[in-house]
């Protein structure tokens, strides 16, 4: 949901700025998640699976092997 401008890494408190209609999507249910004032973690995450290289899957099996 970030725009991509920053040259530094994102953290939490940056703006957000989607770009298409699923980014506003996605970023109406976090808002609605956070504003049902229950406890929640909202995570952030990119290459969540992909048949070619490393993605998130992959590195959360490979860390739980090794840790």
């Amino acid at each position: 949901m970030f725009d991509g401008k920053k040259t530094a890494p994102y953290v939490e408190t940056d703006p957000v700025a989607p770009l298409s209609v699923y980014e506003r999507t996605e970023l109406a249910g976090e808002q609605a998640v956070i504003n049902s004032r229950g406890m929640f973690v909202i995570m952030r995450t990119s290459l969540i699976i992909s048949p070619y290289g490393r993605n998130f899957v992959r590195t959360m099996l490979r860390l739980a092997q090794k840790r």
